[in-house]
């Protein structure tokens, strides 16, 4: 599979996908819990109350799954899910916090170790890609993740790579 980079071409066959989803990685979010009391249904007895799961709408996550669904969309090209094992490399570079900012010092990148977890950021990534660029995440075998402040110049952003065992 052809895969265009910065200005390179990259031909390997194991590769199903390279993204770089610039914004601030969002991670899943626990789901909200209602309790729901149905109106009662002629002839179906007494109706039981049952627990509704959500993410509410104005969450940011949904942006951010919206922004990883669409470049996977462009980036497989029609070509349909994947069945095969995979790797799944995900890069997160969070936003550099203002304590850390200088106007002379360098400004690397560092290791980011506060909050959103790791897991719950991979797993947002993983669900937006699944039936895009493979059928389900079971297929993910191996997954490595990295999260990352910023250096001073750079946009917060995730660089997620596909491929193929």
């Amino acid at each position: 599979m052809r895969s265009k980079g910065k200005g390179t071409e990259m031909i390997d066959d194991k590769l199903i996908v390279s993204l770089n989803v610039v914004g601030l990685p969002v991670a899943q979010p626990r789901h909200k819990v209602r309790i729901v009391n149905p109106a009662k249904v002629k002839g179906k007895g007494k109706p039981k109350p049952f627990a509704m799961h959500y993410i509410e709408g104005d969450h940011p996550i949904h942006r951010w799954k919206d922004d990883i669904q669409s470049q996977s969309i462009a980036a497989m090209q029609e070509t349909p899910p994947t069945t095969a094992a995979l790797k799944v490399s995900i890069l997160f570079v969070m936003q550099r916090p203002a304590t850390k900012r200088w106007k002379t010092k360098p400004m690397p990148r560092e290791v980011h170790t506060s909050k959103p977890d790791l897991d719950n950021l991979a797993k947002a990534v993983l669900d937006a890609m699944s039936t895009i660029v493979y059928l389900d995440d079971r297929q993910v075998a191996r997954l490595s993740l990295e999260k990352q402040i910023a250096s001073g110049d750079e946009e917060p952003h995730a660089i997620i790579t596909v491929m193929k065992l």
